[in-house]
């Protein structure tokens, strides 16, 4: 992908770790992260974000969903995953064949 097109949206901290490794990071605090979100979302067609903050605008990356780009992609923030990422590629997975196929041995 050529530059401009991905970002990452996560805390202070993680975003100048992500920054120093060349990606374009952009730092949020809670009360931020939906404004944020939302001017991303017209510059990036793909859009990392911790899944702790992921959590504060479920509803807004639920609408994104519908619609092509961008593509949200939810990670474990630095202190260690949710699990809300898994959870929701087992939704996906079961609406889209019918059964889990990914993690039914967990």
């Amino acid at each position: 992908m050529s530059e401009g097109e991905v970002a990452i949206i996560t805390d202070r901290e993680a975003g100048l770790a992500f920054k120093s490794m060349g990606m374009q990071a952009l730092s949020a605090e809670p009360g931020e992260v939906r404004d944020m979100l939302q001017e991303a979302s017209t510059h990036y067609k793909i859009i990392f974000i911790t899944e702790d903050l992921a959590q504060l605008v479920a509803d807004l990356i639920t609408d994104y969903a519908t619609q092509t780009l961008p593509i949200i992609i939810e990670i474990p923030p630095v202190g260690g995953t949710l699990g809300l990422g898994k959870q929701k590629m087992k939704r996906i997975t079961e609406r889209a064949v019918g059964a889990d196929i990914l993690f039914k041995e967990e």
